[in-house]
């Protein structure tokens, strides 16, 4: 098998994780650009498989470090990970000011909500709730979007509020949805597509 079991999280591994060199950073661009994919892969795999949404890169997460072989990311090797996840829209850092901010114009956040699955399809399974909810062209609190009664058994319901933030975002773009911005709490507007 190409995986390793960890007794620790009951994660599996992949084997390239046991190799040292993964844990520092290539000088060669090819080969960093492929270490990076596969650290984001690993980050979103190990999110996915602990229904995990955030990872906080201060102290160093388990995940990147090896215990067995006496490795973990540097600090700069953390820094590009995060950079490399923002880059690719796997990842928003949710501490580094607004999170209304652009994503790819936030600075690096010590915690990062980690997009396992993307915002495209997050927001393409809300839209669809929305328009066969009867609530394009109305108005839904992003609050009642995470937690409302009538999301209640919905993919998206009990999700941390910064994914359904980044999902809408993403409708915004498409100009699918538009926010409703009030100190008491945003709402969304859902538009015809």
């Amino acid at each position: 098998s190409s995986l390793r079991f960890s007794m620790a999280s009951g994660f599996q591994f992949p084997t390239y994780h046991a190799f040292p060199p993964f844990f520092t950073l290539q000088i060669n661009e090819d080969l960093r650009r492929k270490q990076l994919a596969m650290w984001a892969d690993l980050v979103c795999a190990y999110c996915q498989d602990k229904d995990q949404y955030f990872v906080d890169f201060e102290p160093v997460p388990p995940m990147f470090a090896n215990d067995s072989i006496q490795r973990k990311l540097t600090p700069d090797g953390l820094a590009a990970v995060g950079k490399h996840l923002l880059d690719t829209g796997r990842g928003v850092w949710t501490d580094a000011g607004s999170v209304d901010a652009s994503p790819s114009s936030s600075p690096r956040g010590k915690r990062m909500l980690i997009l396992w699955r993307p915002a495209q399809q997050w927001a393409d399974v809300i839209y669809k709730w929305a328009d066969e909810s009867g609530l394009v062209d109305n108005v839904e609190t992003l609050f009642a979007l995470y937690a409302g009664a009538d999301t209640e058994g919905q993919e998206f319901f009990d999700k941390p509020p910064e994914l359904i933030r980044a999902a809408v975002d993403v409708l915004v773009a498409q100009r699918r949805a538009e926010w409703i911005r009030d100190p008491a709490g945003d709402s969304v507007k859902f538009l015809r597509a």
